[in-house]
């Protein structure tokens, strides 16, 4: 039974990880209610306001907002093919299940300060000014993103834990 689990949890934080990716198109932030901007644009940044080239106002660039949402989908993808070519169970799975579960973790912070590590530059005639997004609530997609990131946490995890289990 535990060699069925541990030969799945693999894929298991695979789905979880790509779901918390897939969860970077809705709405991540918001303000009042409103939404304001997608996880890709306050990962990528983009103009979100312009007046005839007098005014504009451009996100940001956010690389921490990129490893909240890509570094977890990238590592499972690495750690899911080394799983699959190697069933047995060894301390290399483990060390790559414990990497994981830090970056699952990582995620949930990042995620959960999305509003601080998202800026944008506002110029006007030549003058920019640089600010944050600090007033703004986490919307729908960035809670579905820490709940994926929760239970990949927990997939990785166990995945680490059942490592030393005998067969």
């Amino acid at each position: 039974m535990i060699i069925k689990v541990q030969k799945f949890l693999p894929l298991v934080s695979l789905v979880f990880s790509l779901f918390l990716l897939f969860s970077a198109l809705f709405t991540v932030l918001s303000i009042n209610d409103q939404a304001i901007m997608t996880g890709l644009e306050a990962i990528f940044g983009g103009e979100i306001a312009s007046i005839a080239g007098f005014a504009s106002a451009d996100v940001n660039f956010s690389f921490l907002n990129f490893i909240a949402f890509f570094l977890p989908a990238l590592l499972t993808i690495g750690i899911a093919i080394y799983g699959m070519k190697n069933q047995e169970t060894n301390t290399v799975k483990s060390i790559l299940g414990i990497v994981l579960t830090i970056v699952f973790i990582l995620s949930i912070i990042l995620i959960s300060t999305m509003a601080n590590n998202t800026t944008a530059t506002l110029s006007v005639m030549g003058s920019d000014t640089t600010f944050s997004y600090e007033g703004a609530n986490l919307a729908i997609g960035s809670i579905l993103a820490l709940i994926f990131a929760i239970l990949g946490t927990v997939s990785s995890t166990l995945y680490s834990v059942m490592q030393f289990a005998k067969k």
